[in-house]
């Protein structure tokens, strides 16, 4: 059992809810019969849009491959369906219309700034900081209030007071000194606009962090730092299925190696081959007639959806966060072993010849 199951189950947050959530997302798509029923892709329309509103990480873009999706996949009362996932996405769109309407931001989270500001001035020494001042790519104030650490602590809001962030509010909810102060989306909107600075005065340099964000994304979900104490409580656990069955020790080795650090786990390597092994399978063969692709998407709907799940979870989580990236991967977890069974399963029958194009999609 994954120890992430039980640690996280104890962690006030809502990592176990969403990655039972996208389960059930391709969970409800995949049937071995080769025709989705509509109710199927109504609820795959109706969970990710619970997913969306659960957490913001997921935007409410994914509507727009999730739509292009049912459309394809849909062969019975097609309208309906895509009227009530459109009426499904209604609640999530309304609600990014009432927080850009509100506070200025077409999102459900205002922290944005926040989290890229974490992804992008990583690994900046006190010369290099003081350089991209001088350069203009951060301002005075971002040069005052932040040191560039991989630990990056986000300024209080009473620290910007001095800078002009002094807006109040009736609600008292809104008048502390937390992540959820008035004033925060305009000190994240700071924080966004001096993110987008250094990358440009440093692309390569953003594209490292993005790729040492990637390292950290494949490593053990149960490393994360605020899992440590209920962690050393089943400490053999954790560390014999990060180590082992994931491969994390012999992922440092060969990190260690080639001067990289630890590559985090055996999932370095068998994520990228994975998706690039589904498009592989999809593409193969000679070009598809439109009713032939549209079999293919009905057929294969949960793979489609749990690949884009996947790819989507390791590009935000890589391109906008330093440090909890292995959080997100376990929000996704299971969809990985089942593209990589599923694909290897399909693989095996091919090279033997036992009926690989009848396997369903199921996952």
């Amino acid at each position: 059992m994954n120890p992430g199951l039980l640690l996280f189950e104890a962690h006030p947050l809502y990592s176990l809810p969403v990655a039972f959530l996208l389960i059930c997302c391709v969970a409800v798509l995949a049937v071995e019969s080769l025709e989705l029923r509509p109710w199927r892709l109504v609820a795959f329309g109706c969970l990710l849009n619970v997913v969306i509103l659960t957490r913001s990480a997921y935007h409410l873009c994914l509507v727009i491959p999730a739509g292009a999706l049912i459309w394809s996949a849909a062969r019975s009362r097609r309208r309906l369906v895509f009227v009530l996932f459109i009426l499904a996405s209604s609640f999530s769109a309304a609600w990014y219309a009432k927080n850009y309407s509100q506070f200025g931001f077409f999102g459900s989270s205002s922290w944005l700034g926040y989290n890229l500001w974490r992804a992008t001035a990583i690994r900046f020494s006190s010369a290099e900081k003081a350089a991209l001042v001088e350069e203009g790519a951060i301002d005075s104030v971002m040069a005052e209030m932040i040191d560039c650490r991989p630990q990056l602590t986000i300024a209080a809001p009473s620290q910007f007071r001095r800078f002009g962030y002094d807006s109040t509010s009736a609600v008292s909810a809104l008048s502390r000194n937390n992540a959820n102060n008035i004033n925060v989306v305009a000190i994240s909107n700071h924080y966004f606009t001096n993110s987008l600075r250094i990358i440009n005065a440093d692309r390569w340099h953003y594209l490292a962090n993005v790729a040492d964000a990637y390292r950290l994304f494949c490593g053990s979900a149960t490393g994360f730092r605020q899992l440590a104490e209920n962690r050393e409580k089943m400490r053999a656990h954790a560390a014999f299925f990060a180590d082992v069955l994931e491969g994390g020790g012999l992922a440092k080795r060969i990190g260690e190696k080639m001067n990289a650090g630890s590559l985090g786990s055996f999932h370095f390597a068998l994520l990228p081959i994975t998706l690039l092994g589904w498009l592989a399978w999809w593409s193969r063969g000679e070009p598809k007639s439109w009713t032939e692709r549209r079999a293919l998407v009905g057929r294969d709907a949960a793979a489609i959806a749990a690949w884009g799940l996947v790819l989507y979870t390791a590009v935000v989580s890589s391109a906008l966060e330093h440090g909890e990236n292995a959080r997100f991967r376990f929000e996704v977890e299971a969809l990985c072993w089942g593209l990589m069974w599923v694909l290897a399963v399909r693989l095996w029958r091919k090279l033997h010849n036992t009926g690989a194009e009848t396997i369903p999609q199921s996952l």
